[in-house]
């Protein structure tokens, strides 16, 4: 393998390691302001904090699942 492929294999993994930090870095703050917003509301948000958790989820297998066929 020339050096120009095992470059590229690089910048690909790299690449790859900061979409997901990325991804991981938007959910988290999507969570978080969910729960303020819904604090602010009136909700507590410790009570609904599991199904906030499980909406990110879906929201994050949805993004992986979209980004994969891409």
């Amino acid at each position: 393998m020339d050096m120009t492929a095992k470059h590229s294999i690089a910048v690909g993994l790299s690449h790859r390691a900061i979409v997901l930090k990325l991804g991981l870095l938007y959910w988290a703050a999507i969570f978080l302001i969910d729960s303020v917003m819904w604090g602010i509301a009136g909700i507590d948000p410790l009570a609904s904090a599991p199904a906030k958790l499980i909406s990110c989820a879906a929201g994050v297998l949805m993004c992986i699942a979209i980004s994969s066929v891409l």
